[in-house]
């Protein structure tokens, strides 16, 4: 067996894997649908990446799924944009344009500042345990070298764990729902922001500190646990939050050779 095809089989376990718990969360929902979470998760940060053909037989096999179901939930995935059909009708996985990420990085700005200061507010003894306990898993991922892609993927995945915690600490219902709605894409923009960053510097160069990129998850978390509300909504208008979207230009100038103007103006 190849490097490449354990690989794949390893992709597909897990694609299995988060299905599987898919069906196990939302039980009644459809399959075309939790089979749309699945991929949706595996798209956000590369586990399939650009320009990779779906194939629709294999993916129903490997899933025990009808091929009906597997083409009904990429079309709904085609028409949100998270894969594209090439000039042989195949599905293909594509990646967010500039206006995609600029548009969610603008909701973040929206969402994030209300969401922190009710958290700074309503946070009790447990959510600021629980919080802790998520900062810490931080300081178990090493970026301070060269960290290879699912080292970036263990990043996201806590820093989304961290977010989900802050959302519910809101106690705010529609909040917490947009927040739920909008959570994959929010994963891709945080991908690519750490994996563009990644990608830019030169190999073998320090990237950050010991306690550089945790750093404002620190003064969040001091700030909430102070009950600072000031402190706390300004720890997410910095630059290391990356808002400026130059940083995604040498990501995605390899995916499009010819950007929209719209695109070209924003970058």
């Amino acid at each position: 067996m190849t490097k490449e095809m354990e690989k794949r089989l390893m992709r597909e376990k897990r694609l299995i894997d988060i299905f599987q718990e898919q069906q196990e969360q939302k039980p009644f929902a459809f399959a075309y649908e939790n089979l749309n979470a699945a991929l949706q998760i595996f798209l956000a940060n590369d586990r399939i990446a650009p320009k990779t053909v779906i194939n629709v037989y294999p993916l129903a096999n490997a899933l025990d799924l009808s091929r009906t179901t597997v083409i009904k939930s990429l079309e709904c995935l085609r028409k949100e944009n998270w894969i594209s059909l090439d000039e042989h009708n195949r599905y293909i996985a594509a990646k967010p344009t500039m206006e995609t990420l600029h548009d969610i990085v603008i909701f973040r700005e929206m969402l994030e500042p209300f969401t922190v200061k009710l958290a700074t507010k309503c946070a009790t003894e447990d959510d600021l345990a629980e919080l802790g306990r998520l900062l810490e898993g931080f300081h178990q991922i090493d970026l301070t070298a060269a960290p290879g892609d699912d080292d970036i993927r263990r990043f996201v995945d806590v820093e989304m764990a961290f977010h989900d915690q802050l959302s519910k600490m809101c106690r705010n219902p529609y909040l917490i729902n947009a927040w739920q709605i909008n959570r994959v894409r929010i994963i891709q923009q945080v991908w690519l922001t750490y994996k563009s960053f990644f990608d830019r510097t030169q190999s073998g160069t320090p990237r950050f500190s010991k306690d550089h990129p945790y750093q404002l998850h620190h003064q969040l978390y001091s700030a909430i646990c102070g009950r600072n509300e000031q402190m706390a909504m300004g720890s997410v208008f910095t630059h290391q939050r990356n808002l400026d979207l130059k940083i995604y230009l040498p990501y995605t100038c390899l995916l499009y050779t010819s950007p929209s103007p719209r695109d070209t103006e924003r970058s």
